[in-house]
């Protein structure tokens, strides 16, 4: 999995002309926390839950954020995924 998002970034990179430097990872982010918690207080919550889910993801966004995390952005491309 890694390798094929990695592959697609190199592709935005290659194509795009990008006005800063990019992130050395490319990355997605499931969920966001307001303060910091630790990890095994994490897991022992949601141990006894059974997820189980596939997510199909038909579109990719670069953006740009303002704001962050994500408050506001500026949508640089769309990359449809098939």
């Amino acid at each position: 999995m890694n390798d094929a998002i990695n592959g697609l970034r190199t592709e935005i990179i290659d194509t795009l002309s990008v006005p800063y430097a990019p992130a050395t990872i490319a990355h997605s982010t499931i969920a966001r926390f307001k303060t910091e918690t630790s990890v095994e207080s994490l897991n022992a919550r949601l141990a006894p839950l059974d997820i189980d889910f596939t997510e199909y993801i038909r579109e990719l966004l670069l953006v740009r954020e303002t704001i962050m995390p994500l408050k506001q952005y500026e949508v640089i491309a769309r990359f449809l995924l098939r």
